[in-house]
C-alpha cells in the first residue's frame, strides 16, 4: 500500500442480545518511513580466507524496521 492511502479496518459482531450484526469501521491513514536493516554474518568455512577458491558460508536476515 501506498503513503497517503487509508487502510480500513471492518468489524462485525453477532450476539443475543443486539439483534443483525452490529458492524463498524475505522480509517487508518498510512504513511511510509520505510526502513531496512541487513544482518550478514559468515556461518562457516575459514576465517580469514587465506586462498582463492574456498568456500564461505554467509546468513543473511533482512528486517523491515519501517513505519
Amino acid at each position: 500500500m501506498d503513503a497517503g492511502t487509508e487502510l480500513t479496518n471492518s468489524v462485525s459482531v453477532i450476539s443475543d442480545q443486539v439483534p443483525g450484526p452490529t458492524l463498524a469501521s475505522a480509517l487508518t491513514p498510512l504513511s511510509a518511513s520505510a526502513s531496512l536493516t541487513v544482518t550478514k554474518v559468515q556461518t562457516g568455512g575459514p576465517d580469514p580466507v587465506t586462498a582463492a577458491g574456498e568456500v564461505i558460508d554467509y546468513t543473511i536476515t533482512v528486517q523491515n524496521t519501517g513505519d
